[in-house]
C-alpha cells in the first residue's frame, strides 16, 4: 500500500436510485448536513454526485425546492400560534387590569 495514494480518484459505484430515501427527507424539510451525516455520507462527497450528474443534480434541486416549500409552511403554522397565544396573552393582562 503506497503511502501517498490519492483516494481522490478512487469512484465508487452507486446507484442514484439509493439516495430516494435520503432526498425524500430533503423534501420533507431537512437540511441536507443532518441528512448526510445520518446516512453516514460526506456532504462534500454529496454535492460532488450533483455536480456529475445533471439529473441527479435536478432532482436533488426539486427536492430542496420542496423541503423550502414545507418550511415556509411551518413556519406560517408558527407565526399563527405565536400571534393566537400574544393575543390571548393581551386580552388576559387587560382583562385583569379592568377588574
Amino acid at each position: 500500500m503506497t503511502e501517498n495514494a490519492d483516494l481522490s480518484n478512487i469512484q465508487l459505484s452507486l446507484d442514484l436510485g439509493d439516495l430516494d430515501p435520503l432526498l425524500e427527507r430533503i423534501a420533507g424539510g431537512e437540511s441536507l448536513l443532518r441528512v448526510c451525516r445520518d446516512f453516514r455520507m460526506s456532504f462534500k462527497g454529496f454535492l460532488r454526485l450533483a455536480d456529475d450528474d445533471p439529473a441527479f443534480a435536478a432532482r436533488l434541486e426539486q427536492a430542496r425546492e420542496r423541503g423550502m416549500d414545507v418550511l415556509r409552511e411551518r413556519r406560517e403554522e408558527i407565526d399563527g400560534d405565536v400571534l393566537k397565544t400574544l393575543s390571548w396573552i393581551v386580552r388576559r393582562r387587560l382583562g385583569a387590569s379592568a377588574g
